[in-house]
């Protein structure tokens, strides 16, 4: 594990400062928002207007660029990790395949191309951006106090709903992972047994054995698949919740004179952006774990 590790974490240290910039770049809306509303429109300079939006233009321009060139270097990641651990789990297997356990070796090499996969899905980018929601947290905070506390409360909630969706959904999880393996082991070895298994009339009996073995996996991903939606219409529900009592809150304080209609907006978008990874995390749960 130290010498896989060794060769995959540049891979990570890149991609982790890459979403240091991605994240900072995230702020470009809200930034041209708050300008917008605070000195553009105040002021009716044209001018203004069109070197904010050329400067806004830019800096998305270089945050998609940062994206796709991090998706690139994950995507890499997932080939070197694919190239040094697909050769030794196939050694094993065919060192093992006179023995009951070789079978086994099959889910590691099943293993390997889903640990390649999740490496090139919205999962392990949503790991990336989910760190920088405090940093976000604090510029909400600079902006008023009790906006501050609003997207603490909110980001509190979200995190609640991430750790109960954890605990309660990885049984099921760990159940749907062993009831599909179950039946794969089984269609394998009738799969190197078919001679003797068409010979013996065993079809039948093999198939009604494997629909059992498939109807107890199905039965599993059933389940988990409904908890896992139910978390994810939840968070949904909750982060149009928490976006709507954020703007509320900005709309009372705009009203009292105690901070600008840009900075209401300003800051509902940057929580928006802030929640946005808990909840990909949140539906994406099952990939995760």
């Amino acid at each position: 594990m130290r010498d896989l590790v060794g060769g995959i974490r540049r891979f990570f240290i890149y991609a982790g400062l890459f979403s240091l910039a991605i994240n900072a770049l995230l702020l470009v809306p809200a930034i041209y928002m708050l300008q917008v509303f605070d000195r553009v429109l105040s002021s009716r300079s044209e001018e203004t207007l069109v070197m904010l939006s050329v400067a806004a233009l830019l800096a998305l321009a270089i945050m998609a660029a940062l994206d796709v060139v991090r998706a690139r270097l994950l995507a890499a990641c997932g080939v070197v990790l694919d190239r040094r651990l697909g050769p030794q789990g196939l050694e094993r297997l065919l060192a093992q395949t006179s023995r009951l356990s070789g079978a086994e070796y099959l889910n590691g090499l099943r293993d390997v191309a889903a640990l390649r996969n999740f490496l090139v899905g919205a999962g392990v980018i949503a790991l990336f951006d989910a760190p920088w929601l405090p940093l976000f947290l604090v510029l909400i905070y600079l902006f008023h106090p009790v906006l501050g506390a609003v997207a603490l409360a909110a980001a509190v909630l979200m995190l609640a709903l991430a750790v109960l969706n954890e605990r309660l959904t990885r049984a099921p999880l760990e159940h749907v992972l062993a009831a599909g393996r179950r039946a794969g082991r089984f269609v394998d070895a009738a799969a190197a047994s078919a001679e003797t298994v068409s010979a013996l009339g065993m079809q039948s009996a093999v198939t009604r054995r494997w629909q059992s073995l498939n109807e107890a996996a199905l039965g599993e991903q059933a389940q988990a698949s409904g908890l896992g939606a139910t978390f994810a219409g939840l968070t949904k529900f909750t982060r149009q919740f928490i976006q709507m009592a954020m703007l509320g809150t900005g709309a009372y304080l705009v009203i009292a004179q105690h901070l600008s209609a840009g900075v209401m907006i300003a800051s509902t978008i940057i929580l928006g952006r802030a929640l946005a990874p808990v909840e990909t995390l949140v539906a994406g749960w099952r990939h995760l774990v």
